[in-house]
């Protein structure tokens, strides 16, 4: 695969799309989208094109065509149902103007930017708060929803969520894998805590078996996607 050649080829680009559920009725509320491109006839799934994307420094790029592609593919079938879509360049990194096209995109396609969830990876220890808190920024300047994505650490949480006020807080797959351990348990009822002391509504992304989810309900996590609610697939 030539990751620069790809990428100038808008139609190889297409998304497939994991339900988030509300956890009491199992109906979806929104979906998580995935990048996914055909190469040759050959499919190659997201972790392939960004890792490729990332070793020839064009990392960015697809960022951007991931965004656009996930509203334009879901604008026929969406309705009012919510768009996750994950921000994969570190905040330091963004280019500026990064999110016009999006925005560009989703009036176009028809689609309320406020149904737009924009999943804000947390920084890492040591990296600047303002760099993050810029980006939240931007998101909400263009109208779209935040949700801050890597939740592990209750102190950490804490700080984040009354600093950046994020519409939306994800537990870690890595806590949401542990459940019902009591140990996990005790993380993520932390975690929930926190999150709701800062008015941000919890997802646990990962939920695979009934006692994970049986252990998300009784946490009071509204929201969650896993393969337990459906995997990920292309429309049509």
């Amino acid at each position: 695969m030539e990751i620069a050649t790809l990428l100038g080829d808008a139609d190889a680009f297409h998304a497939w799309y994991q339900p988030v559920v509300d956890v009491s009725t199992g109906m979806p509320v929104g979906y998580e989208a995935l990048l996914h491109a055909t190469d040759a006839g050959t499919p190659v799934p997201a972790g392939v094109l960004f890792e490729a994307a990332s070793a020839a420094g064009r990392l960015a790029d697809l960022d951007r065509i991931a965004r656009e592609v996930a509203i334009r593919d879901a604008a026929p079938w969406l309705g009012a149902a919510l768009l996750f879509v994950k921000i994969a360049v570190p905040a330091g990194d963004l280019p500026a103007g990064w999110l016009d096209s999006t925005q560009a995109v989703a009036v176009a396609a028809g689609v309320s930017l406020r149904q737009v969830v924009l999943e804000v990876v947390q920084p890492p220890p040591g990296e600047p708060l303002e760099r993050t808190a810029r980006v939240v920024i931007r998101c909400r300047g263009a109208a779209c929803q935040v949700a801050l994505v890597g939740a592990g650490d209750a102190a950490v949480v804490r700080s984040l969520v009354g600093a950046l006020l994020p519409d939306f807080v994800t537990l870690d797959r890595s806590v949401v894998a542990r459940l019902p351990e009591p140990d996990a348990v005790s993380t993520a009822r932390a975690l929930v805590r926190e999150a709701a002391a800062g008015s941000a509504r919890v997802i646990a992304f990962g939920v695979e078996t009934q006692a994970q989810a049986a252990a998300v309900a009784e946490l009071g996590v509204p929201w969650a996607p896993g393969w337990l609610y459906g995997r990920p697939r292309r429309p049509g």
